[in-house]
């Protein structure tokens, strides 16, 4: 099925006209009969997501991320007052792997509802047999809308999902904005120009500097909204890699592997950019949020304990070895230094973790210190 959406797209554009970039990405990722993440991509890996997928995240890459990530809900926790049961929300759980290491490391699972929210049928049915495993209770839905209004008290935990939420891309040309679609020729879907599809597209575009091209995030706006909606005490944290509005770059991903022409192939190509999280952190003010701005990954990690965990594996590992378990000592040495990448500044170090919360006064994790504050 994967094969037709590229045709069935091209029918579209051809009994209709041009659609948005952000038409074409959420039918190139999450179209049902064919997106990326509903067995696109590499499906014969029987996922997206790995080293024999078309891409790696945190979590996958070493399993401390999730549990130094508890170490963040245990003291959301403790600011929100101590709740009877904490509400933790996961916006994208994709394969379960950040939530299985998450809820295996919290301090009170037995209070603690654990609410996987994932759009994708294929990913929703490897959480519903992951679910029952987990030490806390917890459920799975498709959307944020289907969180009713101000329920969540704790936090909302959205970890490389921004990135991959539905935008538009504008050109600002010295006669005003122009929106670039996805329209047909030749059999090939191609950028094409036109005016903007809407006065928030137009009034958008207007605001990057004449000459400069960027994205638009209607998607994580929307995210946005409808988390904070029913976030009623807690906080947000949202862990991507950042850009600009204007001159945010297009990727394309495939086998680990960067793709040129993120048109060619849709529902096998991952589509991504930089999120803009001064843009969040300012829409967040206007819905009644607070912001404390961001940190890198690396950052957030550090101030969890990752050395200590880290120094704490390397003496088991010296151990091994004293005891002449070297097999088990090489393990040990490769699964330390994976997890070196999740801190490593070049790479997914460098990411960038921005905190937002509701009704409360003070942050968790590095966020709380004073330096790192910002008005919202």
């Amino acid at each position: 099925m994967q094969d037709d959406l590229g045709a069935r797209l091209r029918r579209r554009i051809e009994d209709s006209g041009p659609i948005t970039f952000a038409e074409f990405m959420d039918a190139a990722l999450y179209d049902p009969d064919g997106g990326f993440f509903e067995g696109g991509g590499r499906a014969e890996a029987g996922s997206t997501v790995g080293a024999v997928g078309d891409f790696v995240t945190s979590p996958h890459v070493s399993p401390l991320f999730g549990a130094l990530l508890a170490r963040l809900v245990e003291q959301v926790r403790e600011l929100v007052g101590d709740p009877p049961v904490l509400t933790l929300v996961e916006v994208g759980a994709g394969d379960g792997a950040l939530a299985a290491d998450l809820a295996g490391a919290l301090g009170r699972p037995d209070r603690t509802e654990l609410i996987l929210i994932e759009r994708t049928a294929a990913h929703r049915v490897r959480l519903a047999s992951l679910l029952p495993q987990l030490p806390c209770r917890g459920r799975i839905v498709e959307s944020t809308t289907d969180l009713a209004h101000g329920s969540v008290v704790g936090l909302v935990l959205a970890n490389e999902l921004l990135d991959n939420l539905p935008f538009h891309r504008v050109r600002h040309d010295p006669a005003g904005p122009r929106e670039l679609f996805v329209g047909v020729e030749g059999g090939d879907l191609i950028t094409v120009e036109g005016p903007p599809s809407s006065p928030e597209i137009a009034a958008a575009g207007a605001r990057f500097p004449v000459g400069t091209e960027g994205v638009i995030p209607t998607g994580a706006l929307g995210f946005l909204h409808e988390a904070g909606a029913a976030l009623d005490r807690g906080y947000m944290v949202l862990v991507d890699y950042a850009g600009g509005a204007a001159g945010t770059a297009v990727h394309g991903y495939r086998g680990h592997q960067p793709v040129g022409d993120v048109l060619s192939r849709p529902g096998r190509t991952d589509v991504t950019a930089g999120v803009d999280f001064d843009l969040l952190a300012t829409r967040a003010a206007t819905l009644g949020c607070r912001s404390w701005g961001t940190v890198t990954q690396r950052e957030l990690l550090l101030s969890l304990g990752y050395r200590a965990e880290s120094d704490r594996l390397r003496d088991v590992q010296a151990g091994l070895l004293n005891e002449g378990r070297g097999a088990e000592a090489t393990r040990l040495f490769s699964a330390r230094s994976r997890a070196s990448l999740l801190v490593d500044p070049g790479g997914l170090g460098g990411f960038e973790a921005l905190c937002l919360g509701r009704n409360v006064r003070t942050a968790p994790g590095p966020w709380g210190s004073p330096e790192t504050e910002r008005p919202g």
